[in-house]
Parts: structure tokens; sequence; C-alpha cells
């Protein structure tokens, strides 16, 4: 079983333990690669370019650019 197919069936799991109705749609378009995506972003807050680099296995600064998108207030925090 895909990975996406297994986290929308724990997901609908854990609403029905709860009581809960799945909201429609939840987790239905998630793909491995937007895991990636917002794990990158998420590094970055914490690790020095090179280790951050390391991690995510990006040899130079244009893929790594593609998965980095901050968000505006987290730059403006950096800023001051």
């Amino acid at each position: 079983m895909r990975a996406d197919v297994r986290a929308r069936r724990n997901y609908e799991a854990d609403c029905a333990a709860r009581g809960d109705e799945p909201v429609p749609g939840f987790m239905e378009d998630l793909h491995f690669h937007d895991l990636r995506h917002e794990a990158t972003n998420r590094l970055a807050e914490r690790l020095q370019l090179h280790e951050w680099m390391r991690v995510t296995g990006h040899k130079d600064m244009r893929m790594l650019a593609r998965y980095y998108h901050p968000r505006a207030e987290d730059l403006a925090k950096k800023l001051g």
C-alpha cells in the first residue's frame, strides 16, 4: 500500500476513534515530495547552510532554492 493511502486511512481511523468526521479531501493529494519540501523548509530554521545542504543531499544552491520558500514573517524576524 502506498504511503499516502496509508496516511489517509490512519487519519480516518483516528477520526473514528475520536468520534470526529474526517475532513473531505484532507491528505488525499499528499505526495512524498510534499513532505521533502516541508522538511527542507523546517530544517532551514535549525541548521547552518553547509549542514542543511548535507542533510537534504543538495550539492548546489540552485537545487536547494527550489525547495526553500521562507515565510515573510520568518524573514522579518531574522531582520529584527
